[in-house]
């Protein structure tokens, strides 16, 4: 018997590897099936009243976010897994996570407008500012106080 060519070797194991994605039904990341899961999931995709099943429900998605916006979503993710966990009473935390939340817009506007187009599904992007832990009043007229040199 003759050895297998490199390319039908290559080809079989393809197929092995490929194997078990076309017996669970095709793509694990597949945009209709993701689209599917998004529609059902909005009400609480942006229900920010309960912080941990927001988290839990943007961490369940993360394994099927197709990957044209994977990075987008995992980073969203794992900014609001910081967002509910950190201390506001800590300054340097705070500034870190408004940081973290700039930084992450591009995310945030790139999955808003990838669930807009793809599934037809408008996502309330959630706050990616943390709260002040101090309130600073303002006012509602202009200060009239005089200038002191």
């Amino acid at each position: 018997m003759r050895p297998m060519a490199p390319l039908t070797r290559r080809t079989a194991v393809a197929a092995l590897l490929l194997a078990p994605l076309v017996a669970c039904g095709g793509e694990p990341r597949g945009t209709a099936e993701f689209c599917e899961e998004l529609r059902s999931s909005t009400a609480l995709l942006t229900d920010t009243s309960d912080p941990a099943a927001l988290v839990e429900t943007y961490r369940r998605l993360d394994s099927r976010t197709p990957l044209r916006i994977k990075d987008e979503w995992r980073e969203i993710t794992l900014l609001l897994e910081r967002i509910v966990s950190f201390d506001s009473t800590d300054a340097e935390a705070t500034q870190a996570i408004i940081a973290d939340a700039l930084r992450a817009r591009a995310s945030l506007d790139a999955v808003a407008a990838w669930a807009e187009s793809t599934c037809k599904v408008t996502l309330a992007r959630p706050s990616a500012t943390p709260p002040p832990s101090d309130t600073v009043a303002l006012t509602d007229g202009p200060d009239t106080t005089p200038f002191e040199p």
